[in-house]
């Protein structure tokens, strides 16, 4: 009876509390984890315990760094996002007046093409002109001498 006593009491209840602590830590509140222990008594279990704090001193540390490591994250996404959004912005514009550059050329490929069929035809009446006016101009000119 006195050895379960014992045995609950130094091993049993040490060992659950340990446990349940570890169970319930919530790594959102860190500062409020903590095992509370004798630094008088230099026990297994003690010595566990002040360990299991130092543990949580550290993961407390590196729960910081990693959430503003993820805040830095978020903030440089943000700023990635708006970079594309005012890029994307840009690249729309530019095509946009490559669109209607390409349009102008274009119109201007067509105005050329019937200036050139205009200047092909003037060159084949004026040709046409010529060779119906000459005879015809020295035949008149036979019949009225």
């Amino acid at each position: 009876m006195i050895f379960l006593f014992l045995a609950n009491k130094y091993l049993t209840k040490p060992f659950f509390e340990i446990i349940n602590s570890t169970n319930n830590i919530n790594f959102n509140k860190l500062e409020n984890s903590k095992f509370s222990y004798k630094r008088k008594n230099k026990n297994e279990f003690d010595i566990l315990k002040q360990s299991f704090n130092h543990m949580i001193a550290k993961l407390r540390r590196s729960y910081k760094k990693l959430d503003k490591a993820h805040n830095i994250n978020i903030e440089l996404n943000k700023n990635l996002a708006t970079k594309v959004q005012d890029r994307t912005y840009e690249l729309e514009q530019t095509n946009d007046e490559l669109e209607q550059t390409i349009y102008s050329l274009q119109q201007t490929q067509n105005q050329l093409i019937e200036v050139e069929k205009m200047a092909s035809l003037s060159g084949l009446v004026a040709g046409v002109a010529h060779e119906i006016n000459t005879p015809v101009g020295s035949s008149l000119t036979g019949i009225t001498y």
